[in-house]
Formats: structure tokens, C-alpha cells, sequence
């Protein structure tokens, strides 16, 4: 494309030691020591739903089988949040540290019980736990395949990636952490962007087909 496309900005990252959290799947640690990325999309009907782009009915410029794509560039002080007791740094994240359970009970891989309380009527999951803030049944939208990378090469942080049918999905998520997310004090974004990105080739489908059709195209047959 030569001088059409230019680069803004770039992030060299990378990911932390591997957790079971199934039998068949695993989550990194990350900076600030918890398991990230233990709730996603993994069957295919939750990837169809929530992640890849759907065919629209009567349109040849489709990218159905693609999906949409949010980065977001966060530094965190890690200094100030590791200082904090190894309690408090699970209440910001409403998980264990150590095994990734949620607070209301389990193992790492039991759904969150966003309703538990102490015998005092106390939240197990903070009000402004991350998890609770970030949680789909909280958020009221699918649930995002997200990746986390680390990075601590000018500065410590965390590259956030996340892919989803809809944009929609990643702003509802953000605007409601963002009333009351207990993490969020530690970290400050300096970077961000989307992206459609488009779905395979194949020898028969050139990249971007369905954006490009004609009306002599087989698409619109």
C-alpha cells in the first residue's frame, strides 16, 4: 500500500506463564499477578453469538466470518498496587491471587455468583470488584474474547485486546467500569483503537471479497 497507510503507534508485548483453567484451555498471569482472560466465549455457538461477524441477508458487501477488534494501551502503577495487602489486591479484582476463584466460591472455572453475601449482607464480589463490574451478567452484552499482553519496557502495563460482533459489546463493558471499577485507580490509558478485521481466504475467496464485490460478483447470487 506504500504511502497509503502509515503507523501511529506499536506496542511490543508479551504473555505471562500459562494457568489451567480447563482441561482443554488456559489463562496467563499478568503483571499484577492474577489469571487474565479466565471468562470467554469457547463453544462454537457462544463464538458465533458474541464474536464473528454474521452474514446479512440481501447485501454482497458483507465481512460475515470476520469480527471487530478494540485495543486499549493501559499502564499501571504497579508499585502502588502491589503495595496493597494481598486482600485488598482481591477485592479490586473479586478473584483469588493465588488459585483465580472467584471470591463468592468454587474453582477458577465456576461462574461467578454476583448475589453472595456474608451472613452481614456483605457482596463475597465487591460492588466495585472488576470482576463484577466486567462480568456479562452484569454488563448486559456477550461475552468479549479478550487477550491480555503485558508489557514493561518504558513503562509497566497491560495491552488489552478484545474481539466481538459489535463494538457496542466493548463500550457497554468500558462505560460501566468506568462509574465504578476499583482497578481502574491504578491504571491510565494512553493508547486505543478498533478495527474491522476481515474474515479468511481461501484460494477461491481473495481478502476482503465480500467488502468488494461487483454485481457480477457470485456474492450476490
Amino acid at each position: 500500500l506504500g504511502s497509503a497507510v502509515s503507523e501511529r503507534w506499536r506496542q511490543r508485548a508479551f504473555r505471562g506463564p500459562d494457568v489451567a483453567v480447563t482441561a482443554t484451555r488456559s489463562a496467563p498471569r499478568n503483571l499484577l499477578g492474577f489469571i487474565d482472560g479466565i471468562i470467554a466465549p469457547v463453544s462454537e455457538s457462544e463464538l458465533a453469538s458474541a464474536v464473528w461477524l454474521p452474514a446479512t441477508s440481501g447485501r454482497a458487501h458483507s465481512a460475515a466470518g470476520g469480527t471487530v477488534l478494540a485495543v486499549r494501551r493501559m499502564e499501571i502503577d504497579l508499585e502502588r498496587f502491589t503495595g496493597q495487602s494481598v486482600a485488598r489486591q482481591e477485592a479490586v479484582f473479586g478473584r483469588s491471587r493465588a488459585a483465580g476463584a472467584p471470591l463468592s466460591g468454587g474453582g477458577i472455572a465456576t461462574n461467578p455468583d454476583l448475589g453472595a453475601k456474608t451472613p452481614e449482607g456483605e457482596y463475597l464480589i465487591p460492588a466495585d470488584a472488576h470482576l463484577r463490574r466486567s462480568n456479562p451478567n452484569a454488563t448486559g452484552v456477550p461475552t468479549m474474547l479478550r487477550r491480555s499482553y503485558s508489557f514493561d519496557d518504558t513503562a509497566a502495563g497491560l495491552l488489552f485486546i478484545s474481539a466481538q460482533r459489535s463494538l457496542q459489546t466493548f463500550v457497554a463493558t468500558l462505560r460501566r467500569m468506568t462509574t465504578m471499577d476499583a482497578l481502574l485507580p491504578f491504571t491510565t490509558t494512553t493508547r486505543s483503537a478498533s478495527f474491522l478485521v476481515l474474515p479468511g481466504y481461501t484460494p477461491q475467496r481473495d481478502l476482503g471479497a465480500g467488502l468488494f464485490a461487483t454485481q457480477d460478483s457470485p456474492l450476490q447470487q
